[in-house]
């Protein structure tokens, strides 16, 4: 895997990605997100949680885990996600994230989500 910059988590999550959703990717994150349950991403073994919230015009960034769903991520899988366009889904397929509530299973709608979050795509 390549090296990248470490990003600080609550940097990202509450500087980096809400200029980002200013910047217009909000609006197409919200689209994506009709209808979709708010989910928590929380870095395994720490209280470090944020939950994104689907809104009419955008996507809100939560601290705390006030989502139907959270997944657990240690730092260098959360930064895979970022860096490398990786989706919670295919992570989640690929046995690399685990989830604190085995009953529920990241949508698949939440890849298209995040894609347009993190890369107005």
């Amino acid at each position: 895997m390549t090296d990248f910059p470490k990003l600080d988590f609550h940097d990202f999550h509450l500087q980096q990605l809400p200029r980002q959703l200013a910047a217009g990717h909000g609006l197409l994150a919200a689209q994506a997100a009709r209808e979709l349950a708010a989910i928590c991403f929380r870095l395994k073994d720490s209280d470090h949680a944020y939950t994104f919230q689907p809104m009419a015009e955008t996507i809100a960034i939560v601290a705390g885990t006030e989502a139907e769903q959270v997944v657990e991520l240690d730092q260098s899988q959360w930064q895979a996600m970022i860096y490398h366009f990786k989706s919670s889904p295919e992570l989640l397929s690929a046995g690399h994230i685990s989830q604190t509530d085995d009953n529920s299973i990241v949508p698949h709608r939440w890849q298209s989500v995040l894609r347009a979050m993190l890369y107005g795509s």
